[in-house]
């Protein structure tokens, strides 16, 4: 932590004194690339959700909420535990109903952070200083709207506009596409890559607004997008990749056979820097796109 030439403190962990966030593997790498250029359409809306925290929260331990769609939620906490320090709680909201993957369930109890599965917005929001809304929140459903916390930051990585009352919310707005920012918002790149101003009081709250066109094929960048793109482009050429769930068995639904998951497996190693002969790599670990994500993840970590 260091001083941001105000008094404050900002949130910088064991890096340099420019502010750039401590080594986290993936995190670090995005903060390479959005340095030397990478638009934020080809960045992975996880990293840089996580990215934005490690520069925006004030120290301290960190209380998350995350709200949407299970898959999205799930890809999203994966990123936040591993990248943001001080993670103790993660309070979630899942829009569609659908459960969190096991592995990921059991891997936060491990690692000692929290979960809590809340019944709205507003609850899992109450007492976070991070919240991140991963879904596009259903107009036609408005329940008790969310209050933030002092200090809090809220990141809009849904594709859509968030409810007045949440943006009415925020004394300082940071937008990713340049052609959508206007005079009273900051530039998140400068503040990602350690040469723009931040956080300037600990009690505002701050928005991150994640509004960069995706690439070509209309999918925000991820793992799980990318895997899902391969396996429609390779085995299942009838379906779209946001139409193949993420939690889909592909062996025991014919999706993908034996040969085609040695073809998989190939991929995954090639695209994402995986010695994979020297993995210890069970069916299990390429039964889905969510499996398949937590397997590159955690096989990354380790290398």
């Amino acid at each position: 932590m260091h001083g941001d030439g105000d008094g404050n403190q900002v949130r910088g962990g064991d890096g340099d004194q420019d502010g750039t966030a401590p080594a986290g593997g993936a995190v670090d790498e995005l903060a390479r690339r959005l340095m030397a250029g990478l638009p934020f359409g080809q960045a992975p809306v996880e990293a840089v959700t996580a990215l934005a925290a490690r520069h925006l929260l004030t120290p301290g331990v960190v209380t998350a909420a995350v709200i949407g769609g299970a898959a999205r939620v799930a890809s999203q906490l994966d990123v936040l535990t591993r990248d943001v320090p001080d993670v103790s709680h993660v309070s979630v909201r899942l829009l569609d109903g659908r459960e969190l993957p096991p592995a990921l369930t059991a891997r936060l109890a491990l690692d000692g952070v929290e979960l809590s599965c809340a019944r709205s917005a507003a609850e899992a929001a109450f007492g976070a200083n991070l919240v991140v809304v991963t879904d596009p929140i259903d107009p036609g459903h408005r329940p008790r709207p969310p209050r933030l916390s002092k200090g809090a930051v809220l990141v809009n990585a849904s594709g859509t506009p968030l409810p007045p009352v949440l943006l009415a919310q925020a004394h300082r707005v940071f937008v990713d596409d340049p052609a959508q920012r206007d005079t009273a918002s900051g530039d998140l790149r400068q503040v990602l890559v350690g040469g723009g101003r931040g956080r300037t009081d600990a009690d505002h709250v701050l928005l991150v607004e994640l509004l960069s066109p995706p690439p070509p094929g209309g999918l925000p960048v991820s793992i799980e997008n990318e895997v899902a793109k391969f396996v429609v482009t390779t085995f299942a050429q009838d379906l779209t990749p946001d139409q193949l769930p993420h939690d889909l068995d592909l062996l025991d639904n014919g999706v993908v056979d034996s040969l085609g998951l040695l073809r998989l497996i190939a991929w995954v190693g090639e695209r994402y820097e995986i010695p994979v002969e020297e993995q210890g790599i069970s069916p299990a670990d390429f039964s889905s796109v969510e499996a398949i994500a937590a397997f590159v993840r955690n096989t990354r970590s380790l290398v």
